[in-house]
């Protein structure tokens, strides 16, 4: 991956909003997130913790509303001077609710329409408006015709038509350019799970945590779920409306909608291609695509790599359908550079894409909290299930995922060749436990010692087949760190 979005982005020290003016309390909240970013980077500067850290300071450089500003730099304020702890639960809760609600499944694809060929104006006029013009009834299907016909059946981005529209034009087009067409999908912006009336309840402790963060906007009596959260965060952060505009059914509204490819909803919904507003003129908004990975930025018919698209209302009749909103499309695109920039991103990226065989595996609310603990443990490198695996050898029982987050003990094996580095890693103050296990190797007799040790991040290996090195070793490991020796453990009975 390259480009301006390939790796995490330290916080810049100089507080540089992208627009307005800000008050000392943000100014404040903004330093005192760089300097425990420093403190963090200074131990290790992979450290587990920078990425929520860094959720907090890009969401105060974005400016997106000055209410969310305001609220947010309130709740670093609320946090005492010696309380890194909270502050990580703040990054953390802000990671979880606000910055990962835009990366997420596709869902199933709907299936395409019998009837390709255009309806005559008439029949589209009428159709179009009673569609528009209903209290709450447009389905997801009845939105894809509107926004196909608005997008003129064709990809915003590379501008190929819709498989399903097979017409003299559109033949003509593709084989001209040399293209084939493409099935278009219609992309929500504003998530589609967030008009499921089926609330997810929360714990005990994560209703004091919304309490706490979201102070009187969660009230005592009403009902908490994941899903209110959430719209309380793009209230925040986008318009007061917005839950009004998109309850329900009308979480289809064309608005909300963009006519995108297979290829390009998928990189729309993991955070990797976002539009950045250039100007709005009566030919329609203009926008700059931007991309996570530059190598995979799509290509228009000229087989250039696309750089602009433009967003068009389209009138049918006295039917007006309207062009993507652009305040959505500036939280989703907020919310994808924060999540890049501060290195979220790629614990997202690791937990939606499990190892070849688990494909599909893992449950959507499993796969909630598992964020949330990825955010916390700061686990990277194998993939969930892999983690499970190795801590629990419970792969394919992808529930107990929840255990594991509850025990805290996610940790990645390395291996470790040298006995003078793992005596180091041994006497370091992260360093929890200690195991020995001697084996008889089946050819040759030979006896070879393996020893781990158990860290935050990671669970170091080392082996020795030196029987003598290997005693010397084991005298040599710290007195306060607990060691097991697995050698002597009670055989079990056959």
């Amino acid at each position: 991956m390259s480009g301006p979005f390939a790796r995490p982005t330290p916080l810049p020290s100089n507080f540089e909003p992208k627009a307005g003016s800000l008050s000392e309390k943000c100014r404040s909240s903004y330093a005192r997130v760089v300097c425990l970013e420093r403190r963090l980077m200074s131990s290790n500067p992979d450290h587990r913790d920078l990425p929520p850290l860094r959720v907090l300071g890009y969401i105060l450089l974005e400016q997106l509303s000055p209410e969310g500003i305001e609220h947010l730099a309130r709740s670093i304020q609320g946090c005492a001077d010696s309380d890194d702890a909270s502050i990580l639960q703040l990054g953390r809760f802000y990671a979880k609710y606000f910055v990962k609600i835009f990366y997420r499944d596709q869902g199933r694809t709907p299936a395409p329409s019998q009837h390709p060929s255009r309806s005559s104006f008439d029949q589209k006029r009428e159709l179009f408006s009673v569609l528009l013009t209903s209290s709450g009834c447009l389905t997801h299907g009845a939105a894809r015709q509107l926004i196909l016909e608005r997008d003129d059946h064709r990809d915003l981005i590379a501008r190929d038509y819709d498989e399903q529209y097979m017409t003299p034009e559109a033949e003509e087009y593709h084989a001209k350019v040399n293209r084939p067409t493409v099935p278009l999908q219609a992309a929500h912006i504003i998530p589609a799970y967030l008009a499921n009336t089926s609330a997810e309840q929360l714990s005990n402790e994560q209703e004091a945590e919304a309490e706490r963060w979201l102070g009187s906007d969660v009230l005592p009596d009403a009902e908490i779920h994941k899903r209110s959260i959430i719209w309380i965060m793009l209230q925040y952060f986008g318009t007061e409306d917005i839950y009004n505009d998109l309850k329900g059914d009308r979480i289809h509204h064309p608005s909300n909608l963009l006519s995108l490819s297979l290829t390009d909803h998928h990189r729309f919904v993991h955070q990797s291609l976002w539009f950045e507003p250039l100007k709005h003129t009566p030919d329609g908004y203009h926008y700059k695509l931007c991309v996570a990975n530059a190598s995979a930025r799509p290509t228009s018919p000229d087989h250039k790599r696309a750089e602009q698209v433009v967003f068009r209302d389209k009138t049918v009749g006295t039917t007006v359908i309207p062009a993507p909103n652009p305040k959505y499309l500036a939280l989703h695109a907020a919310c994808c550079r924060i999540a890049r920039m501060s290195g979220a991103a790629l614990i997202f990226d690791e937990l939606h894409n499990p190892p070849r065989g688990f494909a599909g595996a893992v449950p959507s609310p499993a796969m909630f909290d598992a964020v949330s603990a990825r955010l916390e443990y700061g686990t990277r490198g194998p993939r969930v299930l892999e983690l499970l695996s190795e801590v629990q050898g419970c792969a394919s029982v992808v529930p107990e995922i929840y255990t594991v987050h509850q025990n805290k003990t996610f940790a990645m094996p390395k291996e470790i060749r040298d006995i003078k580095q793992f005596i180091e890693i041994a006497r370091r103050k992260d360093a929890t436990q200690a195991r020995i296990k001697k084996t008889q190797s089946k050819t040759g007799g030979k006896v070879q010692t393996k020893f781990k040790v158990r860290c935050s991040r990671y669970l170091y290996t080392l082996s020795v087949d030196d029987p003598e090195k290997a005693d010397k070793l084991a005298q040599s490991l710290p007195p306060g760190l607990t060691v097991v020796d697995l050698s002597k453990a009670t055989p079990k009975k056959k």
